[in-house]
């Protein structure tokens, strides 16, 4: 919060390859998970723990850019981990199944959309992308499904151009189902925007957001996590009767680090923004 106020730069930063960052500008931040006062302390539970951060850019000959990104669980905190945890369960456990086909989407995600929403208003003339990992992927896909659910009706919001998340939390199949049935033009527009990554046998990536039990909005892109030597990173093989299978790892491969360490995603090979 204090960086937003102060209309943070990234000057200070002088790692190699970081040159793209210097122009850009923290706008919004939403520093769930650390409270400091009783106010804050409300304000996390009423939005179930939710964290993001926006940042805008400007960009030669084009609109100028803000990305919206939303953290996944935050292990790091005990206060923050127990209320993402909770939305953890709530997205592919605890929902019953007439509260699921009646609302879709979690409280975190509600507040999210709220955020963006209000960060569109303020910004008219950018482009919006947005992103997140584990969590924060899920509620990506709801803020992308919202804006086409919410223009639907009165609502005039924004649409992003472009939507990508890292290991995301999938939908259930009975929510799915139920989303493509009563808003399949809405479903089917934001999907066509939406880019899911992921690294096989990771328990959320490749567990908890595919099928046949989990469906994401978007398309899926899965791939090989590599190690600094550039080898793959298995899976442990267990025996089961006379089969030898693969299980899912979580630690591993699902950390957002892996993909900040990944060379393929690394800027100027993915074009998306620039």
């Amino acid at each position: 919060a204090e960086a937003v106020q102060g209309g943070q730069r990234f000057e200070n930063l002088t790692a190699e390859g970081l040159e793209e960052l210097l122009p850009w500008r923290i706008v919004h931040v939403n520093e769930s998970g650390k409270p400091k006062n009783i106010q804050e302390i409300i304000q996390d539970l009423l939005q179930e723990g939710l964290g993001n951060i926006a940042i805008r850019l400007p960009r030669m000959g084009k609109s100028e850019a803000v990305i919206f990104a939303n953290r996944g669980t935050d292990l790091s905190s005990l206060f923050a981990g127990i209320l993402d945890f909770t939305v953890d369960l709530e997205v592919t456990v605890f929902r019953g199944v007439i509260v699921r086909v009646l609302h879709q989407t979690t409280l975190q995600s509600d507040d999210a959309y709220n955020e963006y929403r209000n960060l569109t208003r303020y910004y008219q003339n950018a482009d919006f992308y947005l992103t997140g990992h584990s969590l924060g992927g899920r509620i990506i896909q709801d803020v992308m499904f919202l804006v086409n659910k919410g223009n639907k009706g009165n609502e005039i919001t924004k649409v992003p151009m472009r939507a990508v998340t890292f290991n995301a939390f999938g939908y259930d199949g009975i929510s799915y189902g139920s989303m493509n049935i009563i808003n399949v033009r809405e479903v089917m527009i934001a999907s066509s925007k939406t880019r899911n990554y992921y690294y096989k046998y990771d328990l959320v990536g490749d567990g908890a957001g595919r099928p046949p039990l989990f469906f994401r909005i978007g398309q899926d892109t899965g791939w090989i996590a590599l190690d600094e030597n550039g080898n793959e990173i298995e899976a442990p093989k267990v025996k089961i009767l006379n089969y030898e299978m693969r299980m899912y790892m979580f630690f591993a491969v699902h950390g957002i680090n892996l993909w900040v360490k990944d060379n393929r995603l690394k800027y100027p090979n993915l074009k998306v923004i620039f």
